[in-house]
């Protein structure tokens, strides 16, 4: 009789450590991630003002003055804006 209880409460041990043990797994890898999420903070920060400053060199380049200037440089002065009757338009088949 003594023997199943000492088999049952060792089954219960064992059972209730394996329970603990993960548990405290979830516990770390909750830890972990916490303590990324500053630098991935951070990591989004500094893709945001890439983008941003990307956004503001493209509006730049864009810029009807920019391009009037740069159309005025000599490695463009063949470059010019089609009339109506040059323009071909390709109708695609279905």
């Amino acid at each position: 009789m003594r023997k199943k209880l000492l088999a049952k409460m060792a089954v219960c041990l064992f059972g209730l450590a394996a329970i603990g043990y993960e548990h405290l797994a979830e516990l770390n890898q909750l830890t972990t991630m916490r303590i990324e999420i500053p630098q991935i903070q951070q990591e989004i920060s500094m893709i945001n003002e890439e983008i941003d400053r990307l956004n503001y060199e493209f509006k730049l380049i864009e810029n009807p003055r920019h391009l009037l200037h740069i159309a005025k440089h000599a490695e463009f002065a063949d470059l010019k804006f089609p009339l109506e009757e040059e323009v071909l338009i390709l109708q695609k088949e279905i």
